[in-house]
C-alpha cells in the first residue's frame, strides 16, 4: 500500500474537477445506476466542500478524481482534465489503468474490495485496475490535507481469474469483486516537475 498526502489547494482543485465531471453527465445517469434498477440517491441535499456547493450525488465523481490524482502522483502522470459527456473506455492512464476509488474501509471479506459492475467489466477494456481509498466523511469537512491510500493494482487477467460475483443490494448491479489482499503493489516512479505546481 502507498499513501499519498494531498493538501487543501490540490483537493479544492480536484473537487472542482469532479463536480464538472459529474455535471457533464446526462441527468438520468447522475441519479440512476446504469447497472441496476434502483435510485442511487433519495435526497438531494447540498453540501459544501472547499466553498463549492455540491450534492451527495457528486461525491463518487469527486472521490474518483482524487483517487486518480493520487495514483498519478505515484506513476508520474497527471489526471485527464477533459470533461466528457459520455464515459470513455474506462482507461484513465497511458499504462491502461482504470482507477477505482472506494470510501469503504472494510467489506464482506473484512478488507476493502475492488468492485467492478459486471456490465462495465464486459463493456470496457482496461489492462489494469487500481484500487484507491479515501475517507469521504473527512472530505466533507474540507480538511487542510488528506491521505489517499493506493491499495494496489491487479491486471485484467488476474482479476478475471480471481473475481467473485456479488450483489450488494436487491435490484442493484451484479459486481465482480476481488479482495485488497489479491492486489499487487504499485510500481512507483520518480515524480515529474508538474506535480510541484499542484503541491
Amino acid at each position: 500500500m502507498n499513501s499519498v498526502k494531498l493538501d487543501k489547494q490540490v483537493l479544492k482543485n480536484l473537487v472542482s474537477l469532479g463536480k464538472k465531471r459529474h455535471e457533464a453527465k446526462d441527468i438520468s445517469f447522475r441519479n440512476h445506476s446504469k447497472h441496476g434498477r434502483f435510485r442511487k440517491y433519495k435526497g438531494d441535499s447540498d453540501v459544501t466542500i472547499y466553498d463549492l456547493t455540491v450534492t451527495k450525488r457528486h461525491i463518487p465523481h469527486i472521490a474518483g478524481v482524487i483517487g486518480e490524482f493520487a495514483y498519478g502522483k505515484l506513476i508520474g502522470e497527471d489526471v485527464d482534465r477533459k470533461i466528457y459527456s459520455v464515459r470513455d473506455d474506462g482507461v484513465d492512464f497511458k499504462n491502461g489503468a482504470e482507477v477505482k476509488t472506494s470510501t469503504f474501509y472494510t467489506g464482506s471479506f473484512g478488507q476493502t474490495e475492488l468492485k467492478i459492475p459486471k456490465r462495465e467489466y464486459i463493456e470496457r477494456s482496461p489492462s489494469l485496475y487500481v484500487l484507491a481509498r479515501l475517507n469521504s466523511k473527512l472530505l466533507l469537512k474540507s480538511p487542510n490535507e488528506m491521505i489517499v491510500d493506493i491499495l494496489g493494482q491487479i491486471s485484467n487477467n488476474k482479476f478475471d481469474s480471481l473475481k467473485q460475483e456479488k450483489q450488494y443490494i436487491e435490484g442493484g448491479p451484479i459486481n465482480y469483486v476481488v479482495k485488497q489482499s489479491d492486489l499487487d503493489p504499485v510500481k512507483v516512479v520518480e515524480k515529474p516537475w508538474f506535480f510541484d505546481l499542484w503541491n
